[in-house]
């Protein structure tokens, strides 16, 4: 029986629920061989050049950064040289080529945040909750080349409560998806697990939020509104306009 530290891994994410999973990982000795994150951008006062959650995590545990502006054959070239058993894929926000598809020795796994196929895509929270569904949850998979369609490993599901919104199940799912990629990894390690290819006829998306959609509309149903409210906190945010009368002097 291997122990999880026998196992070699590159990580590719960028955002908080990306850093969930690094986070477990690294306190449970995976071996991280390196980190991939975008690139820093402006953020808050001030528009102050700054990394993303997972690369300022990297740092900080002095693990092998690398932010590329694009994956190409230089990039490809740099992380080949490393001798690893799985990649893993969390919020990284790009598309893995194939070559690096095919760099580890058994799998890139992507932590998904529905269960597949329901919602792939880039807001499978936000569009469960705006669809009023009742439960949502992880996926691990195995990543292809088309988006979110290679084979699930394990899911989990939970209920979405009356109270959730986006950032409550942000955080619920986030937790689930750091536990389910560690025994994911052990058991295909140890060769004890299966796969369950996705049924394309039962296939959604979660299509990326625009900004026209936040907008509440006062003459939608009031679940309508309710799930809108919930799906956009804390981020965007739905918002509206208040109309004032003019007032008699």
């Amino acid at each position: 029986m291997s122990k999880i530290e026998n196992i070699s891994i590159g990580f590719f994410g960028t955002s908080i629920f990306a850093l969930k999973a690094l986070s477990k990982l690294y306190e449970n000795q995976v071996n991280i061989k390196f980190v991939v994150s975008q690139t820093p951008k402006p953020s808050g006062r001030g528009n102050r050049i700054s990394d993303s959650p997972v690369g300022d995590f990297a740092k900080k545990k002095n693990l092998s950064l690398l932010c590329p502006n694009k994956l190409d054959e230089e990039f490809y070239n740099q992380i080949s040289s490393y001798n690893i058993d799985f990649i893993v894929v969390v919020a990284y926000g790009k598309l893995l080529t194939r070559k690096i598809l095919r760099l580890p020795k058994f799998f890139c796994l992507n932590i998904h945040a529905s269960i597949l196929p329901k919602w792939r895509g880039a807001a499978p929270i936000q569009r469960a909750i705006l669809n009023s569904d009742k439960k949502t949850g992880v996926s691990i998979m195995i990543l292809e080349e088309n988006l979110d369609s290679g084979p699930v490993i394990m899911n989990k599901a939970i209920c979405i409560e009356k109270n959730d919104n986006a950032g409550t199940l942000h955080e619920k799912l986030s937790v689930i998806g750091s536990e389910l990629i560690l025994k994911a990894l052990e058991d295909i390690f140890n060769n004890k697990y299966s796969t369950k290819k996705q049924k394309e006829s039962e296939a959604t998306y979660a299509e990326k939020i625009l900004k026209s959609e936040t907008k509440i509309d006062w003459s939608e149903n009031a679940q309508i509104i309710n799930n809108k409210v919930r799906a956009f906190y804390p981020w965007p945010g739905a918002w509206t306009y208040l109309h004032k009368k003019n007032k008699k002097i």
